[in-house]
């Protein structure tokens, strides 16, 4: 799944919003992401940012109508929630999707509540202890939530992504991963990042995005243009495709390849009618067989010593299992 993270980059303007939704509708993302931020639920009136989130509010009349436009493009819709008011309020808008934010994730009793929605959950681990995250994996209900690894530093270095961490939950838990991708949008890692992420399983990639052509104003450094979302899901289909499905059965190609290049027994030197097989009589050479035509190769060649040719062979011919006696001659 691929998720289209706005964040904050609207910094509380409803135009750039609705513009970057229009945008967004017209994509290929999976989901679209918002922040649905009450100030006094998530701050304190004397934190630092008290005034810059109380700017980041809409009305819910507004998000009835951001929420309406998304779901007519048959994307869903999800929210991050950082208390009972916003939970309400995702509620009543029919949100598909609830995120519980770092601030929460060490708030058992609000996740219970969220999984007990029986939606779709993210959870955020961003700062969380391995022992945080243990403990929601043993909520009831805690299949159904999809852990994502990432937080935002704007933007967060490389070495900070740690994608080892997608392989160990996903073995030692068995639960669902996902990546929260938070490098610099103008680094080429960028794209690749998430890429990664998907080879070492994570089954949602959250990206941030933004107005290029608007003015950046606030949580921008992560984020890509909306139009180069396409781009990264192709490029997270491929990588999935070339991931492949982790069991060694031949594929068609690869049991072509095998026929072409692995060396088949032919014969070392002229051998007459009648001769028994050994060891001492085959080469193993490159060579080209006519369809239909059944070859020996090194691991089956111990089955056919000791029988008889039918007929006489020259060096170098092809050793072919109709050549043989049934049984071998003592």
């Amino acid at each position: 799944m691929l998720v289209a993270e706005i964040a904050n980059c609207h910094a509380g303007n409803d135009d750039y919003l609705l513009e970057l939704v229009a945008g967004l509708c017209q994509t290929s993302a999976d989901a679209i992401k918002f922040q649905l931020i009450i100030a006094d639920e998530l701050l304190a009136p004397h934190h630092s940012q008290y005034s810059l989130f109380k700017s980041l509010e809409f009305s819910s009349s507004f998000w009835k109508k951001i929420v309406g436009r998304v779901k007519a493009a048959n994307k869903k819709v999800a929210f991050d929630v950082f208390g009972d008011r916003s939970l309400e309020l995702a509620v009543g808008l029919n949100a598909d999707l609830f995120k519980i934010y770092a601030s929460d994730v060490d708030d058992l009793p609000f996740i219970k509540k969220v999984i007990g929605l029986k939606k779709k959950v993210f959870v955020s681990t961003g700062g969380a202890e391995l022992k945080e995250i243990e403990k929601i994996i043993k909520l009831p209900g805690s299949n159904n939530i999809c852990f994502l690894l990432g937080f935002q530093s704007f933007p967060t270095p490389l070495e900070e992504a740690h994608l080892n961490r997608l392989e160990y939950l996903r073995e030692h838990y068995g639960c669902s991963v996902g990546f929260m991708d938070h490098g610099d949008a103008r680094d080429l890692f960028a794209t690749i990042l998430p890429c990664l992420a998907v080879s070492k399983g994570a089954c949602v990639v959250e990206k941030h995005v933004y107005l290029a052509n608007r003015k950046k104003t606030y949580d921008w450094q992560s984020a890509i243009d909306f139009h180069e979302l396409d781009k990264l899901r192709a490029l997270l289909i491929r990588t999935r495709a070339a991931c492949g499905s982790g069991d060694f059965n031949l594929t068609k190609l690869e049991k072509e390849y095998f026929i072409k290049k692995r060396k088949l027994a032919v014969a070392a030197r002229d051998i007459e009618a009648g001769e028994k097989l050994k060891n001492d009589l085959v080469a193993f050479k490159l060579g080209e067989v006519a369809g239909g035509e059944k070859s020996l190769y090194r691991k089956g060649i111990t089955d056919y010593l000791g029988k008889n040719f039918r007929r006489g062979v020259k060096k170098d011919d092809i050793l072919l299992k109709n050549m043989f006696t049934k049984g071998r001659k003592k």
